[in-house]
């Protein structure tokens, strides 16, 4: 996207600006190649595309806010209220309650992500900690904004299996101190009718809760969680 900066110390103003734009249309990532393979000076590349993302995201003009917030609304480009997915409604929900309360993170339960994804299309001011047993799942959001993930191993059964895992991703990865308030987003019940086995839909539920960062974080398989927000230059978690 800098592809002036092979042979060049300076972008052009054309490719500042498409990464801009890409960022106001809400990419997750905006990516290099030959500028950081072969060029003149790949540290620099590096540092002048995160320049651009994050003037872009503090713009004084409120223009990315704004966009951000109409990412928010449930009108179509007529005006026309458009028919949302439940999950949808849910993170609308909880981002503005994570707001609100000043909680740590949003963590959200996710078997397949579809809730992470929407949550991080709102462009939240705090951590999306992503809960799931899929590896597959979890290589998919590592690249999505804001979005650090946690891989557990079974099945969350009950509440009190959903808060251990809630701090032990949360908690000990450094991300939340323990006596701070986390939102949760989940499907619930956890256990469908029947027993253990495929939940269908997206996540329903939204619950508050503070952290004890208690002995019950050794009880439960940690996964790798990314500790900053939003993630730092380089860091990329491995599945």
């Amino acid at each position: 996207m800098l592809e002036s900066m092979i042979l060049s110390r300076v972008p052009t103003r054309a490719e500042a600006s498409d990464v801009a734009t890409a960022i106001y249309d809400g990419a997750d990532a905006v990516m290099l190649s030959a500028e950081t393979a072969v060029g003149v000076d790949c540290v620099n590349a590096v540092a002048t595309m995160r320049d651009i993302a994050n003037m872009t995201e503090n713009d004084d003009s409120g223009l990315y806010q704004q966009l951000v917030h109409s990412n928010q609304s449930q009108k179509d480009m007529h005006g026309c209220v458009e028919r949302t997915h439940t999950s949808d409604a849910v993170s609308v929900g909880a981002v503005s309650l994570g707001r609100a309360i000043s909680a740590g993170a949003l963590v959200v339960c996710s078997i397949n992500g579809g809730t992470a994804l929407r949550l991080a299309r709102l462009r939240p001011d705090r951590p999306v900690v992503v809960l799931t047993n899929s590896k597959r799942t979890a290589r998919m959001l590592t690249l999505v904004w804001g979005v650090s993930v946690h891989v557990y191993k079974g099945e969350i059964e009950t509440w009190d299996h959903m808060v251990a895992t809630t701090e032990t991703a949360v908690c000990g990865s450094g991300i939340v101190a323990p006596g701070e308030t986390v939102v949760i987003v989940a499907k619930a019940p956890f256990v469908p009718p029947g027993g253990v086995g495929k939940r269908r839909g997206g996540c329903n539920a939204v619950f508050v809760q503070r952290m004890a960062g208690s002995a019950a974080m050794s009880t439960v398989s940690s996964g790798a969680v990314t500790p900053s927000f939003p993630p730092k230059l380089g860091q990329m978690q491995q599945f």
